[in-house]
């Protein structure tokens, strides 16, 4: 949570930071990509804002996955000519992870931006994605995560992590499914 921000008015204003943030951001990208064989970016609601944000001008770092959790950007914000699709081209893979059982971007996101977050359910045109943005991947882990940090309690998005990591191939879009 930004510190402060904890009404859904507060958003505003943590926008705002997270968009200044973006540029400190960058610049720590930039020192990780001079010495690192690859760099991967993992990101939590607002964070989403700082990296697209730090991504967006192209060729100034590079990415190879970004994995954005419980996403606090517009659902169209990915596609083209819209507010980060140009994030893209600083990446190999964008990963966006959603549940619709966050309740945090249901209501609070809904109120604070007057939209739909990209972290509730997915991409508002998920063909357009599909078909236009061949970096994009969509996961839907609404059967295993049920709040708005209920990620990082999740075995199966670790597991879907380490196949991310370990350079499988993914479906473009993917539902996870509880471990038996």
């Amino acid at each position: 949570m930004w510190p402060g921000f904890q009404t859904q008015l507060g958003f505003f204003a943590a926008v705002a930071w997270a968009n200044r943030s973006a540029a400190y951001f960058r610049d720590f990208l930039k020192i990780l990509n001079s010495g690192a064989h690859t760099v991967d970016v993992q990101t939590h609601s607002l964070g989403a804002r700082v990296a697209l944000q730090a991504m967006v001008f192209e060729h100034e770092v590079w990415i190879d996955n970004a994995l954005l959790t419980a996403t606090a950007v517009d659902n169209e914000s990915l596609e083209p000519k819209k507010e980060f699709n140009s994030s893209l081209a600083s990446c190999r893979r964008c990963l966006v992870y959603h549940s619709a059982k966050d309740a945090v971007l249901k209501i609070g996101y809904r109120i604070g931006a007057l939209d739909r977050a990209l972290g509730y359910k997915g991409p508002e045109h998920p063909d357009v994605i599909e078909q236009q943005c061949p970096e994009v991947f969509v996961v839907d882990c609404s059967t295993v995560v049920s709040s708005h940090g209920g990620y990082r309690q999740s075995g199966e998005v670790y597991d879907h992590w380490a196949r991310v990591l370990s350079d499988e191939p993914l479906p473009r879009f993917e539902k996870l499914k509880k471990q038996a």
